[in-house]
This record gives C-alpha cells, sequence and structure tokens, in this order.
C-alpha cells in the first residue's frame, strides 16, 4: 500500500517532469532524458521508506528507475500493477 503522502509526492513528480509523449507507443527516451530522469527519480528514494522508484508503461516495461540501468526492461506484471493499468 502506498501512504498518501508518498503517493501525492509521486504524482506531483510525474506531472513535473515526466513528458505524456514517452509513453506513447514507440516513442520512448533518448539516452540523455533517460539519464536526466533517472537522477531525479533518485531523489525520491528515502532509506527505510522509499526503496526504488520506477516509471513503468502499460506493458509493464521500465520507462525509467530511480536505480540507473534499468530503463528498457520489461518486467512481468504482477496483479497489483496490472488492475492499476485499468487491466
Amino acid at each position: 500500500m502506498v501512504h498518501p503522502v508518498q503517493g501525492a509526492r509521486a504524482r506531483a513528480f510525474v506531472n513535473a517532469y515526466a513528458q505524456p509523449a514517452w509513453f506513447e507507443p514507440d516513442a520512448g527516451l533518448t539516452a540523455a532524458q533517460r539519464a536526466r530522469l533517472e537522477s531525479q527519480l533518485g531523489v525520491l528514494v528515502r532509506p527505510g521508506e522509499i526503496l526504488r522508484v520506477e516509471l513503468r508503461l502499460p506493458d509493464g516495461t521500465i520507462l525509467a528507475s530511480s536505480e540507473p540501468g534499468l530503463g528498457g526492461t520489461a518486467v512481468e506484471s504482477v496483479m497489483a500493477f496490472t488492475l492499476a493499468t485499468g487491466g
């Protein structure tokens, strides 16, 4: 379960830094955009609170992560993610 403050922080981050076009099929990020976004995601990490932050596409592919190098990785969706994306 996401704590309301953490959820609000994540929404504010996405609204401020993520471009809607990045989530369109076949759009994606340039290497420079991904590096900048991953750096910004790293600011959200808090030991004992938020361990990692990921932005995922509806198919589960990691667009960017606070853990550099995960961007572009296809991840098997868990039921909670599938439900959150309307599946």
